[in-house]
């Protein structure tokens, strides 16, 4: 059944492309939202009727990554395995998480592998025999989702790294918490009304702090080249001195309860993110071309350094700021 938020879909790109191996390239997205996807379609002798759909966690969603990914993920390994790929920007661009949570969770992933099975019975001349969705971190929890909400689109899920397992994030409990920081539970309670509260606060704190220094780094000149070097440079520095804080915002807020938060920290995130898109809004330069290099670039680069528990690299640095100053031009 086809979701009624998203409009009809429309494809821009479709083109046969040889990096880094032979394939069929479509990207595409759905009138009246900001919906965008790419699908990555093996040539017919290399198809074996299956599909992998890569779900991204935190703030995560992009629709141009997995060409460069090594396993696991990346058009290769899908195309060793029989398998189309797919991947969207998860109904956002940037920080701009306006939409309903839901959307971002699994409506506009689900909907995007909707377009992409029937590009492929098209193409191969019938739809996939199966299918399956995976993530690391909040993705993973993404991926349960899509599955649940959605069980005539994929037969498995594989969430590795999932938030919440394993005395991830869902075992949090006021309990829990308490034995940890060696406080009587009541008073946690006391502080803490509910666990839906404790988790807000952790990740309003985490947001704050980053977003000050954030804001900060993007406001430093007139020049939209060097705000956009700074604000870069800075995403990448604060996720290496603080990867504790790091892991909590790629984890994401609604690993974090978010849609049970208290009103009043749902209505401080709300602030919380009207400032920084005015922050943004206040670069004198295209607004994608900023989004990219203030957030994707720096977010891509991180994530993968995060998601492997490892610390990131001092030449992490340099790399999200030639691609910045690739991206965003002197004034």
């Amino acid at each position: 059944m086809k979701d009624p938020f998203f409009g009809p879909p429309f494809v821009d790109v479709d083109e046969w492309r040889d990096a880094p191996v032979r394939h069929r390239y479509v990207h595409g997205g759905f009138e009246g939202t900001v919906t965008r996807f790419s699908c990555y379609f093996p040539p017919s002798d290399r198809y074996e009727g299956r599909f992998l759909h890569m779900i991204e966690g935190g703030v995560g969603g992009n629709a141009i990554t997995l060409p460069a990914q090594p396993a696991p993920g990346g058009i290769e390994l899908a195309f060793a395995l029989g398998a189309y790929t797919l991947e969207s920007n998860q109904g956002h661009v940037g920080l701009d998480l306006s939409a309903e949570p839901s959307v971002m969770v699994w409506r506009a992933s689900v909907d995007s592998a909707r377009v992409a099975r029937s590009l492929a019975a098209e193409m191969y001349g019938s739809l996939p025999h199966y299918g399956y969705v995976y993530g690391g971190s909040g993705g993973g929890l993404r991926s349960i989702a899509c599955l649940e909400h959605v069980p005539d689109v994929y037969d498995g899920a594989v969430p590795y790294i999932a938030g919440g397992t394993n005395g991830g994030i869902l075992p949090v409990t006021m309990s829990a918490v308490a034995r940890a920081a060696g406080a009587p539970s009541g008073s946690m309670y006391h502080r803490f009304p509910s666990r839906a509260a404790l988790c807000g606060e952790l990740w309003l704190r985490t947001e704050e702090r980053f977003h000050a220094g954030f804001t900060a780094a993007l406001s430093t000149s007139r020049d939209p080249q060097v705000r956009c070097v700074a604000a870069a440079r800075f995403t990448v520095q604060w996720c290496r001195e603080h990867p504790a804080e790091a892991q909590v915002l790629l984890t994401g807020a609604d690993a974090l309860g978010a849609e049970d938060w208290p009103d009043d920290l749902a209505r401080r995130r709300k602030r919380l993110r009207g400032a920084l898109r005015r922050t943004l809004a206040g670069v004198p330069a295209d607004r994608d071309r900023v989004n990219a290099a203030v957030i994707d670039i720096p977010y891509s680069v991180v994530r993968r350094h995060l998601t492997g528990r490892r610390a990131i690299p001092l030449s992490a640095d340099a790399v999200v700021e030639d691609c910045v100053r690739a991206l965003i031009p002197a004034s």
